[in-house]
C-alpha cells in the first residue's frame, strides 16, 4: 500500500473519532444546558445565593458568604480568583444558568425558604426555627443542591452564616472527599451534597465583651469578628466622647453588636473632692 493511501485513511479514521467524541460531547452538554446555558458558560460554577434582605446584618450575612466562598469557584490547582457569587432577590429577576443555590434569610420574608422548611401551616411561629437561634439544612432536590440557612431574627441569620461556612461546609467536606484538616471547597463541586440538619439557639441572651475604646483599632474588623463568635454586645470605655460614635455605632448594629458606651470613671471629665467624696 502506497505511503500516501496510509495516510489518508489515518487521517480519515482520526477525523471520525474526533467527530464522533465532539457528537458525544456536545450531546452531554446539551443534556445538561440549565436555563438555557451550558456548563461551559456557567463562569464560577453552578451556585448562587437566593437572598430577601441586604440590609443590616442580612447584608453582612451575603458580604461574608461571597468573600469566603467566592475564590473557590473559579480554582484551578492551586490558583483561585475572587468572584462575587452571582446574587438573586427572592422576589426578583432569576439569575439564569446557576442550578443549585444557597437560600439565606428569615421565613417571613423569604418565599424560597418557606417552601423548603416544614413551617407554613405553623407560620407565624414556624416549630422548625428556635426561637432567637436558626436553622441550617442542606439538601438535594432532583439534582439540584440546595444550602438553607434560616434565621430567627436578622442577627440569628448571620450568625447561622458564620456557623455554615466555619463548621457545617468543613465537616461535609470529609463526607466528600477522604482529604481531611482545612476546608477546600469541594463540598461545592460535587454533584450531589450530603444531607444535613441542625438547630441552634444561644443559652445566653445577651454576650458581651468589656474594652477600653482605644485598643479597637479597626471597628468593623472588631466587630466582625464578634459576630462570627456570636457576641451581640461591646461595652466600650473612652477618657472622652468618642468623635465619630455615630459611626462605630452604625457599624456595630449592622453586625449585629449593641453599644453601651463609657468614659471617665464617675461619668464625669473632672473629679472635684465634692463629686468623688
Amino acid at each position: 500500500m502506497r505511503l500516501d493511501k496510509v495516510f489518508f485513511a489515518w487521517l480519515s479514521v482520526a477525523v471520525s473519532l474526533y467527530a464522533a467524541n465532539t457528537e458525544e460531547a456536545q450531546v452531554n452538554e446539551a443534556a445538561a444546558v440549565f436555563d438555557g446555558v451550558k456548563p461551559s458558560e456557567m463562569r464560577g460554577g453552578t451556585w448562587k445565593v437566593v437572598y430577601s434582605s441586604a440590609e443590616g446584618p442580612q447584608g453582612r450575612a451575603l458580604e461574608v458568604l461571597t468573600e469566603r466562598l467566592g475564590p473557590y469557584f473559579l480554582r484551578e490547582g492551586h490558583l483561585a480568583t475572587a468572584l462575587v457569587l452571582p446574587l438573586e432577590k427572592d422576589d426578583g429577576e432569576p439569575v439564569k444558568g446557576k442550578r443549585d443555590m444557597i437560600v439565606v434569610g428569615i421565613p417571613s420574608e423569604n418565599a424560597m425558604l418557606r417552601r423548603y422548611l416544614d413551617c407554613v401551616a405553623a407560620w407565624p411561629y414556624p416549630t422548625d426555627i428556635p426561637h432567637g437561634g436558626y436553622l441550617i439544612k442542606t439538601l438535594n432536590e432532583e439534582g439540584r443542591n440546595i444550602v438553607l440557612i434560616a434565621g430567627d431574627t436578622p442577627e440569628a441569620v448571620l450568625w447561622a452564616t458564620f456557623d455554615f461556612l466555619d463548621v457545617v461546609a468543613p465537616t461535609l467536606e470529609g463526607k466528600v472527599t477522604s482529604q481531611h484538616g482545612r476546608y477546600a471547597g469541594m463540598f461545592f463541586r460535587t454533584a450531589k451534597i450530603p444531607a444535613y440538619e441542625c438547630r441552634r439557639q444561644p443559652q445566653t441572651l445577651v454576650r458581651s465583651i468589656f474594652s477600653w475604646g482605644h485598643v479597637v483599632d479597626d471597628c468593623r474588623a472588631t466587630f466582625r469578628e464578634m459576630a462570627r463568635a456570636r457576641f451581640n454586645r461591646a461595652i466600650l470605655w473612652n477618657d472622652q466622647l468618642v468623635v465619630n460614635a455615630r459611626d462605630v455605632v452604625a457599624c456595630a448594629h449592622s453586625w449585629g453588636v449593641n453599644v453601651y458606651w463609657g468614659f471617665s470613671w464617675g461619668w464625669t471629665l473632672s473629679c472635684h473632692r465634692q463629686a468623688c467624696g
